[in-house]
């Protein structure tokens, strides 16, 4: 009896307490947040100095507070001084993509994250994307400088021997009853417009017999490793060159075949054979 008795007082002071909160209903201050502007980085690029005249680029929007609903870019041509300081002086000189004048000009909004530039000439860019939140917020924009120069003439390799004069001469042919050999090997590379530094040139090279009948050396030979014309060598000064000899020579009835291959830093690359022998004829 004095249990029910509780029980009941509980449920009309809970009763009680019901009917005065709905007397009084509770009230929240609403805070409003500032909304954050979304953040926009490139995710790929070309190299900052590419050979190629095509560029890939994909861009990547995110946000703290809200969803990235857009994107725009642009893609400006630029003078050396802006390329060189980062933007800090120099020259915008037009937008190529979309095209107009060098101020502020974007393309539509799109949803897509990447793009594609092709046949662009030699020179200086400045691409640019900004993302745009649900809330209409526009990232700061996201730059990436990169210099075109679209290299597609190989390097000229050169083997060469010195002739009576000093000077490198085209080597081929028969060497007499020898069995060592020095070969000078050279490269130069005139692009579009300018000139590939010498140093900047790769070769390697290989000496291979025709026959294996006859040539019991450097049959198995595979090209040498890549490496760089050495900083200050000379090819037309005697003993400044960079020279590859050969001192094993024995078959004298085999033909053998010396082949220069030269890479410039786009990586065309430039080949040129020679074939020697101790007797008879190359032909």
């Amino acid at each position: 009896m004095a249990r029910r008795l509780i029980t009941a007082l509980s449920l009309f002071g809970l009763l009680g307490l019901v009917v005065a909160l709905s007397g009084c209903p509770l009230s929240f201050d609403k805070q409003e947040r500032e909304n954050t502007s979304p953040i926009t980085f490139f995710d790929t690029t070309p190299a900052d100095t590419t050979f190629r005249n095509e560029a890939f680029f994909r861009w990547i929007g995110t946000d703290l507070d809200s969803d990235v609903v857009a994107y725009q870019y642009q893609l400006v041509e630029t003078d050396e001084t802006f390329f060189e300081s980062g933007g800090q002086a120099g020259t915008v000189v037009r937008s190529l993509d979309p095209p107009g004048g060098p101020d502020d000009n974007w393309t539509p909004r799109q949803t897509d994250q990447f793009t594609t530039f092709s046949d662009l000439d030699d020179g200086w860019y400045e691409m640019r994307a900004r993302s745009i939140d649900s809330e209409g917020a526009f990232s700061e924009t996201a730059r990436f400088r990169f210099y075109v120069f679209f290299d597609d003439v190989p390097p000229v390799p050169v083997i060469g021997d010195y002739d009576e004069f000093g000077e490198i001469d085209q080597m081929c042919g028969r060497i007499g009853q020898t069995t060592s050999y020095v070969f000078f090997i050279n490269a130069s590379d005139d692009s579009r417009q300018q000139t590939t530094p010498r140093t900047a040139i790769e070769y390697s090279y290989e000496l291979r017999g025709r026959s294996q009948n006859t040539c019991t050396s450097h049959l198995s030979d595979g090209f040498t490793d890549w490496t760089y014309f050495p900083s200050g060598s000379d090819p037309l000064i005697v003993g400044n060159a960079p020279p590859t000899q050969y001192s094993d020579l024995f078959d004298s009835q085999c033909l053998w075949d010396f082949t220069l291959r030269a890479r410039d830093p786009a990586g065309n690359l430039g080949t040129v054979s020679c074939c020697i022998t101790r007797e008879g004829s190359c032909n």
